[in-house]
């Protein structure tokens, strides 16, 4: 019987080792196993454009040319705008893409793809966290709330794997994991 993807969900990969940096990914959820798949945007030394951009700017500042140093510094902040929206249309066509793929083909898809076997995996927990977003804008300008995320971490064999998964997803995460790996969940709570 061939492998089936019975659902895919939006999260978060949490790099522990990188000092919990978030990373957008999707969870394929299959009988076998949890492929995630982490898309991968446009390259980032075109940021470099940008870099170019701003330096101009403050070489007119320097310089004392008022134009130079606007026209540096409109065109820095167009170009990050404009690489921002870039990457972002570029990960959801990638994400868009592989939903048609099988779970071996998503796993080929991207070099940071990986799967997560359930056979490999030896404890997996669900824990709710209250957080507070400390990140961009919301933290200079707007004052931030906590909210509740989930987390849902997985042991296995080769490391450990932390996923932030949306509220309106973690109850349907839960039910397929305990349809899967119900004797390796510790801490099931909803």
């Amino acid at each position: 019987m061939a492998e089936q993807v019975v659902d895919a969900f939006a999260a978060h990969l949490l790099m522990i080792e990188e000092g919990d940096v978030k990373r957008s990914c999707t969870l394929f959820v299959t009988d076998r196993r949890v492929v995630v798949m982490v898309p991968e945007g446009i390259n980032p030394r075109i940021g470099v454009v940008a870099v170019v951009a701003f330096v101009a700017g403050i070489a007119g500042l320097l310089l004392r040319n008022l134009t130079l140093f606007l026209a540096g510094l409109g065109t820095g902040f167009v170009l990050v705008l404009l690489l921002a929206l870039a990457d972002f249309v570029v990960r959801q066509r990638k994400r868009s893409r592989v939903k048609r793929l099988t779970p071996e083909e998503i796993l080929r898809a991207y070099r940071r793809n990986f799967e997560i076997p359930y056979s490999d995996i030896v404890k997996a927990k669900h824990e709710a966290v209250e957080r507070i977003e400390t990140s961009g804008l919301n933290r200079i300008i707007l004052p931030s709330l906590p909210y509740i995320t989930h987390l849902v971490r997985f042991e296995t064999q080769k490391g450990k794997y932390v996923f932030m998964i949306e509220r309106s997803d973690i109850a349907l995460f839960l039910d397929l994991m305990n349809r899967f790996v119900h004797e390796k969940i510790e801490g099931n709570q909803t």
